[in-house]
């Protein structure tokens, strides 16, 4: 098994990531083996989530209900919530968050 549940709450909770950026997250939680294994394992699950609808897959990214191109900013910042969650800690992130009001927030971590 590829793990697609913890793929996908990650992906939900990044919005938008690539192959390497999962498998990096996985690999920290002891979850895979660290360097091309887990990028290998991450890329099974997340085609797996595209195939069945629960991802899309882009030019070499996976989204959710994101619209990104996952371009250098969205890179940037996926990139650093990767790197909060891959901390001792138990962060709740809100990225491109939409509430009740129609308020939004873009990028908000809680510790």
């Amino acid at each position: 098994m590829a793990h697609e549940p913890q793929v996908l709450e990650l992906m939900n909770i990044l919005k938008v990531a690539d192959d390497k950026t999962i498998g990096e997250i996985m690999a920290y939680r002891k979850i895979w083996t660290a360097g091309q294994s887990a990028r290998n394992q991450s890329n099974r699950a997340m085609k797996e989530l595209a195939d069945t609808g629960k991802l899309e897959r882009c030019d070499g990214f996976y989204r959710t209900d994101s619209k990104s191109e996952y371009k250098e900013h969205a890179k940037l910042l996926t990139n650093t919530l990767a790197r909060i969650l891959m901390t001792p800690y138990n962060p709740i992130i809100y990225r491109e968050k939409t509430f009740n009001n129609g308020m939004s927030v873009s990028g908000s971590v809680k510790m």
